[in-house]
């Protein structure tokens, strides 16, 4: 899959009951371009984030190395947003490649 789609679900949550129909739209939405996962997120308060690779949450990243990153989010059209955007992005480095080649190297 192009982009990936990662829902860090907090068991305990009550935000996590409100977020599932945003979560739900995309999933459907999405099913046959997006690979859609989720981890358990159980967050005693120890855990909480302390470096920049722990706060990558609520992530969806696109095979081109574009990051987006949501907290609180309860609605699905942001993440729809996010996800057409990714999706364009990979569609215009394709088109790139097919008329000039592979982008040159960062």
């Amino acid at each position: 899959m192009n982009v990936k789609v990662t829902y860090y679900l907090e068991v305990i949550s009550s935000w996590c009951a409100w977020a599932e129909p945003a979560w739900a739209e995309p999933n459907q939405r999405y099913a046959d371009r997006v690979g859609f996962g989720w981890k358990i997120a159980l967050m005693p308060p120890e855990a909480y984030p302390v470096s920049k690779s722990q706060c990558e949450w609520f992530l969806l990243e696109n095979n081109i190395g574009d990051r987006v990153v949501f907290s609180g989010v309860v609605t699905a059209a942001p993440i729809s947003a996010a996800i057409d955007a990714l999706l364009q992005d990979v569609a215009a480095y394709a088109s790139y490649a097919a008329h000039f080649g592979p982008p040159p190297p960062a």
